[in-house]
């Protein structure tokens, strides 16, 4: 695919690769300007306050695709009773596995064991581990 890139392109590809941002932002912040209402169409900003499922949020910290504070802002909006567990492990980024330290280790076994114990306490969940 990169081969198949404009030379602009490509200069687009290394720099956006490199994580430098700054040809970019002024595009995206544009786009969501002009679309501004068909995004608040999709968002679930407003709507979570209804959930009644028990919710386990995993995020990477190192995620330079989507930030951290997505998922701490879905944390805010959902009911605490639905809220199970909430972890930003520098042991993953978007979707790589970091060599983690073992605090960090331990605390996404902990998330995971509190998922599994989720599962298990659920009638539909113990179907899909069964």
């Amino acid at each position: 695919r990169a081969r198949s890139l404009s030379p602009q392109g490509r200069a687009l590809m290394d720099q956006l690769l490199a994580h430098d941002r700054s040809r970019v932002l002024p595009a995206v912040a544009a786009e969501a300007r002009a679309h501004g209402n068909e995004m608040a169409g999709v968002s679930p900003a407003g709507r979570l306050g209804s959930v009644q499922v028990p919710v386990l949020l995993l995020h990477g910290a190192a995620d330079n695709v989507i930030p951290p504070s997505e998922t701490l802002w879905l944390a805010s909006e959902l009911p605490p009773a639905a809220r199970r567990a909430v972890l930003i492990s520098p042991a993953i980024s978007h979707v790589e596995i970091k060599g983690p330290g073992f605090m960090d280790r331990l605390r996404l076994v902990n998330w995971m064991q509190v998922l599994l114990h989720t599962a298990d306490s659920s009638p539909h969940g113990r179907s899909v581990f069964s």
